[in-house]
């Protein structure tokens, strides 16, 4: 019987019913004041509530999928041997050409001053020209941004999404972006890089799935493929080309990261895709019906086989993930050049981000190995 069967959750439903009659009916025998009553009433209790306990958690379980086997609880996890499909791919095109700022173009001179504030980590709220839309932003600087010696460099980016519900603070701290990042730099397998978090829940409590809605309603893809890396543009020293610039996300997040680099491959060269899927997944916000040509613009699915994208994707996927795997799957199969694709299968594991954290630090190694402006410095 399996922890996520539907028979395992009526099972728990059946015992809790039948701990609970037997508690009531038995519990004028178990009135005495002697040890054996007192502990049986102890018992009684406990064990009802105890398995109460369990079929509320199981319920959750199966709704969200936190663990998919026995063996998950426990940390047990294998996966397949990395694969990949497509070729490798390489970019030329100018992140500040066309509708962006050209000041960051080829050549450019201009540098934008340092923040007043010189701190690493800074929440800004930023005003988006194009979209509308005005929501924090988290900015994470790498170590030495600050250092006389790194006055005139600039560095690539990733752009990172956060899972829904989630906030821009949870991407760098779930992963511990900082830290693991400094380690691979000092190990010389990735170079160091600024990381942006732009908020995409707008209105708040929205799963905009970062898509745009209809006109008048928000513009969630404007607002992170335009706004947000205009804005960073104009304030940090940030490398121009789709070679230094990637997204990275888990599951919403992670289907936001694979959107944006597909549908603007000019300006992002690569996507990292933990626990992610490849078509919008509607919750309490539905902008367009399903199979409608709308729709059919981020069916990424669909996209990987008819005009594949010219970027690199990593992707970790699990076959007992109902939200990631099947889309996943149906992208690996359909890829082909010029998109190329890394791939860590892993036969078991739900939706959950104890799975992917572990993953990251390969992930951002890939990173260093697949886009020119990621390539370790030294």
């Amino acid at each position: 019987m399996g922890l996520t069967d539907a028979s395992f959750l009526w099972l728990l439903v059946g015992l809790s019913v039948v701990a609970t009659a037997a508690t009531v009916a038995g519990w004028r025998r178990l009135a005495g004041s002697g040890p054996l009553p007192v502990l049986g009433r102890i018992g009684a209790v406990v064990v009802t509530n105890l398995l109460v306990l369990l079929t509320v958690g199981a319920w959750f379980n199966d709704s969200y999928l936190f663990y998919a086997t026995w063996a998950d609880p426990f940390g047990s996890l294998q996966t397949t041997p990395t694969s990949s499909a497509g070729a490798a791919v390489g970019h030329s095109s100018v992140l500040g050409a066309s509708h962006r700022d050209p000041l960051t173009g080829p050549g450019a001179t201009s540098l934008p001053p340092d923040p007043a504030s010189r701190a690493l980590a800074a929440t800004y709220t930023v005003t988006g020209s194009a979209s509308g839309i005005t929501a924090p932003v988290l900015v994470l600087l790498p170590t030495g941004y600050f250092a006389r010696t790194n006055a005139t460099r600039r560095y690539p980016v990733v752009e990172g999404f956060p899972a829904y519900p989630g906030t821009i603070n949870g991407v760098t701290a779930d992963f511990s972006v900082r830290d693991v990042q400094a380690t691979l730099v000092a190990q010389h397998r990735v170079g160091p890089a600024i990381w942006v978090v732009p908020t995409v829940e707008v209105p708040a409590g929205t799963d905009t799935e970062c898509v745009n809605g209809p006109r008048g309603t928000t513009q969630a893809e404007t607002w992170v493929t335009h706004d947000v890396p205009l804005w960073l543009q104009r304030h940090y020293r940030v490398e121009p080309g789709a070679q230094s610039w990637a997204t990275f996300g888990m599951s919403a997040g992670g289907w936001c990261a694979a959107m944006t680099a597909f549908l603007h491959p000019g300006e992002y060269g690569a996507a990292i895709v933990l626990g992610g899927y490849f078509a919008p997944q509607w919750s309490n916000w539905v902008p367009y019906p399903t199979g409608s040509a709308a729709y059919r613009r981020y069916d990424l699915v669909a996209l990987a086989g008819r005009k594949p994208p010219a970027i690199s994707l990593f992707v970790y996927t699990s076959q007992q993930d109902p939200e990631s795997y099947p889309t996943t799957s149906a992208v690996l199969a359909a890829a082909r050049p010029p998109l190329s694709v890394t791939a860590l299968v892993a036969n078991g594991g739900g939706h959950l981000l104890a799975n992917w954290t572990p993953v990251f630090p390969k992930a951002l190694s890939w990173l260093g190995t697949h886009l020119t402006g990621f390539r370790p410095v030294g």
